[in-house]
């Protein structure tokens, strides 16, 4: 969550250990459809009273039309009604066809996350959670780039040298997550930027070279990547790779699919062709 505060939206009622999560993180706003009566006790004291909750109406159906203005020029579009489910990813185009069922379910949280994403963008997901988004890029494969080294940032805070940082006494969560990102970008620090972390820390840590970088991120399996639209080139396939992304789905129809497959099918991939397009701009 971002240290400076944000809104949290949940699907589901509230219960008493998400309503404790955020009792404890920088969060200014929760919206969900309901909230048992002690989650919603527990929110209600955060912030001395001043948390903000609101309730939302499930069955609430927005109007098939959305309209924009811009610089006095009216816009006006059917919105983005397509429904994200697993009938979705049934058409693989790589040898490797098996996708276990917490995969789909992967593929699925990822696509949902990419329809409501600003476009272009990429998503990469693990476990059923997202952990890194490339949005609002110019250029596809900078989608990926910026979506893997978030995911390898997600995937190395958990690395026993970034579990170990000793950090000195007296810092709050949002300090000590700020010292990780920093720890976790060594070799691109400035000398200043280095400085300022270390003055955080009781001792000065051992970077994570890049052998063990990529070992570590390559104990974790079954890594999706999903794209809002078709990846044009098998540059995107090749930074995915060292990301230990294991199946990607994309809308397909490019000029360059089988270029593209084919480097799927080099790195052991699935890759699925969804056939639909998901652009918010």
């Amino acid at each position: 969550m971002c240290s400076f505060g944000d809104v949290a939206a949940v699907s589901d009622v509230v219960d008493i250990s998400l309503a404790n999560i955020l009792k404890r993180e920088v969060s200014d706003l929760i919206i969900a459809p309901g909230f048992e009566p002690t989650a919603l006790e527990i929110l209600t004291t955060k912030k001395k009273g001043a948390y903000l909750i609101l309730q939302i109406d499930p069955d609430y159906d927005p109007p098939e039309l959305e309209s924009r203005e811009v610089f006095g020029f009216g816009l006006q579009q059917r919105r983005n009604a397509a429904r994200i489910s697993g009938e979705l990813f049934q058409n693989i185009v790589t040898a490797k066809k098996t996708v276990p069922p917490e995969v789909l379910e992967t593929l699925i949280v990822a696509t949902i996350a990419l329809k409501y994403t600003q476009s272009n963008s990429v998503c990469l997901a693990y476990e059923g959670q997202v952990i890194g988004m490339g949005a609002g890029q110019q250029s596809r494969v900078h989608c990926t780039r910026l979506a893997c080294d978030k995911a390898d940032k997600w995937l190395l805070q958990q690395h026993p040298k970034t579990l170990n940082l000793a950090f000195r006494e007296g810092l709050n969560k949002p300090e000590k997550a700020n010292i990780v990102d920093q720890y976790l970008l060594w070799d691109q620090l400035s000398e200043p930027e280095r400085k300022q972390m270390l003055s955080g820390l009781m001792q000065p840590p051992v970077p994570i070279s890049v052998q063990e970088r990529a070992e570590w991120v390559k104990q974790f399996h079954s890594i999706c990547l999903s794209s809002d639209a078709y990846i044009p080139f098998r540059d995107n396939i090749d930074r995915a790779n060292r990301s230990n992304v294991q199946f990607v789905a994309h809308a397909g129809s490019s000029l360059r699919d089988d270029e593209v497959t084919e480097a799927a099918e080099q790195y052991g991939m699935a890759m699925f062709h969804t056939g639909l397009r998901l652009f918010l701009h």
